[in-house]
């Protein structure tokens, strides 16, 4: 991840200078880069303005070592525009993202998962932006000694003004002390950027803390900001160290590929030349690529293979995602299983609806799918169309007469995921479907209407 201004930081692994930062937790952020050929600033360092008003600059791959950990790159701008947050329901993840490894398509916001919502032994991957790839965390249960209390400007904070601050006598004058109400983003431009305060005047204002690497204030007492696990942060300017190593491997790995792509070769004829493969592996593969004919063949010789699964998966289940009909159509005749469920308990129809595919829908259905089956979250194929905003895949479900009054494991219906979706096709659609209930709570004891507001 590029060091950028904004990013708000705590101690990280290589940490010697006692207590510049006021202690393990507090917080500060990056208000300068370090350049080559700069005494004060040199490469593969940083300024970081601490919330206690500290102001000094730290290592982040400078002789080898690291000072610090990126606490939350959300003033940065950072968001997941299309994630939402499987607890809080926040559309548009801002700053990192925590994706669960075991359950499908559930992930977490930072404040989410740092205050141990959900599974605490299953294993999370980190994305630290919409376009970095996941990074494997260690599980939350076997971390709870590495809990760190996050302190610093946050609400309930008392502050004044600081190092930045460019707003003339807002505050009532120097020395004048407000109470932070709220952290908020700036617009569309950044999260977590800015605090609300109010003056002891009682006049108030944003102030930046984060934003576009400005801080106008600093604390006289600081308030935490909840717990988080050390390990679990990305440590910074390490990333960076890892793309330059890894262009040295990617070249090398280029100048060997030439080389490779004979032996590939002879291996590929050598296979050859001992007949084709023809488990599960194979039949699930062509049928999630749509080859017909090949599916057809093998269906014919192994008749009793068609709902064994590869990866977890079945033919159906892969076939249905992809929207291969024809396909789906062969395995319905060979009498494939239409609830056969995956490690995630999901049938051939929750794929459907994950895979957008209104019309395999209706061939599933049209066979006898439980348009109701729940799989481990409780989630019905109504939640996951809604869910993934597939309207059409939301009509063809009501058409068939779904329940649309299931409730998931944390007691949403659809109209609650649809509320969190913020489509208003969707919302429209179930709203006006005869059967809904509107007084349904979930387990945070909100009904459709709560939620809404």
């Amino acid at each position: 991840m590029a060091v950028e201004l904004g990013m708000r930081v705590v101690r990280g692994p290589d940490w010697k200078w006692g207590n510049q930062d006021n202690g393990e937790g507090h917080v500060g952020t990056i208000v300068e880069i370090g350049r080559p050929g700069s005494q004060t600033s040199p490469d593969k360092t940083v300024v970081v303005q601490w919330d206690s008003g500290a102001r000094t600059n730290y290592r982040i791959g400078y002789q080898g070592a690291y000072d610090l950990r990126i606490y939350d790159n959300a003033p940065c701008g950072v968001k997941h525009p299309n994630i939402i947050c499987d607890t809080c329901r926040v559309q548009g993840i801002l700053g990192m993202r925590w994706k669960c490894s075991k359950c499908r398509d559930f992930d977490l916001c930072m404040m989410c998962y740092m205050s141990d919502k959900h599974d605490l032994t299953h294993t999370f991957f980190r994305y630290d932006n919409s376009n970095s790839k996941g990074v494997k965390v260690p599980k939350r249960r076997d971390s709870q000694n590495q809990k760190v209390l996050a302190q610093g400007i946050y609400a309930g904070a008392k502050v004044c003004r600081g190092p930045d601050w460019d707003w003339a006598n807002q505050d009532g004058g120097e020395g004048k002390v407000g109470r932070v109400t709220d952290i908020r983003g700036w617009d569309n431009e950044s999260g977590r950027s800015v605090a609300h305060v109010i003056w002891s005047s009682g006049s108030t204002n944003v102030y930046r803390m984060g934003h576009k690497g400005k801080v106008d204030l600093k604390y006289i007492h600081a308030t935490p900001s909840g717990q988080y696990y050390r390990d679990h942060l990305p440590v910074l300017g390490e990333m960076l160290e890892y793309f330059e190593v890894l262009e040295t491997i990617l070249f090398i790995f280029l100048s060997l590929a030439a080389a490779f792509t004979s032996i590939l070769e002879q291996l590929a004829e050598l296979r050859s030349s001992h007949g084709q493969e023809t488990g599960p592996d194979r039949l699930v593969r062509e049928a999630a690529q749509g080859h017909v004919e090949v599916v057809r063949d093998i269906l014919s010789k192994y008749p009793d293979k068609v709902d064994q699964q590869s990866s977890g998966k079945t033919a159906l289940q892969v076939a249905s995602h992809q929207g291969h009909r024809d396909i789906v159509q062969l395995l319905l005749n060979a009498k494939a299983s239409l609830e056969a469920k995956d490690e995630d308990g999901d049938t051939a129809l929750h794929y459907s609806a994950f895979g957008n595919q209104p019309e395999v829908m209706r061939q599933l259905l049209e066979k006898r799918a439980d348009v109701d089956s729940l799989n481990n979250g409780g989630c019905s194929t109504l939640h996951v169309a809604v869910n993934k905003q597939h309207q059409e895949c939301v009509k063809v479900l009501l058409n068939w007469g779904c329940n649309v009054n299931i409730q998931d494991a944390y007691g949403d219906t659809a109209l609650h995921d649809a509320i969190g979706k913020e489509n208003p096709t969707i919302i429209e659609l179930l709203v006006n479907y005869e059967k809904i209930d509107f007084r349904l709570k979930n387990k945070r004891g909100f009904n459709v209407l709560h939620h809404a507001a």
